[in-house]
């Protein structure tokens, strides 16, 4: 499991997380300790279901998942790296909002060149898996660096 849904299931159910050099600390509405997944060591999980200030029902969605976080491989619990394709800017000519980013329209599997919003049916930032599974139009216009491969973070700092 990845952060993101551990992060989204706790959420759902009134909990947060609270991440520390050690341990993923699940935290309930009366900031009581619902459970602790260790950051270091796969398979270690730590529940304290006696402080719950909330009904136990209620989190067991949550203690599910954080079993689940904690089975998972270290390795595999970071999100992925998001990149956008785009043209390359030429001497400060495209600025962000120009029309060279990749967009993949979700219904019918499209893609079109737009800005960098990712809104509604448009994708615009992929990982590496869903940039192999790009059309080979799109492979071949990366390798000959028509189009460039950017890391999110680069563009939107």
């Amino acid at each position: 499991m990845k952060l993101n849904e551990l992060k989204r299931i706790a959420e759902e159910h009134g909990c947060r997380l609270r991440e520390g050099y050690d341990d993923m600390t699940i935290v309930d509405y009366g900031d009581s300790v619902v459970a602790a997944v260790d950051n270091r060591l796969c398979c270690v999980l730590d529940t304290i279901i006696g402080r719950f200030t909330t009904n136990y029902d209620e989190l067991k969605p949550v203690i599910t998942a954080a079993v689940e976080y904690a089975m998972t491989p270290i390795e595999d619990r970071k999100e992925d790296e998001l990149y956008y394709v785009r043209y390359p800017s030429i001497a400060g000519v495209n600025n962000p909002d120009d029309h060279v980013y990749v967009n993949h329209r979700r219904s019918d599997k499209e893609y079109d060149f737009m800005s960098s919003a990712q809104f509604g049916e448009y994708q615009t930032q992929f990982t590496t898996k869903e940039i192999e599974a790009m059309p080979e139009s799109i492979q071949q216009a990366i390798q000959k660096g028509i189009l460039e491969v950017i890391e999110v973070s680069e563009v939107d700092g």
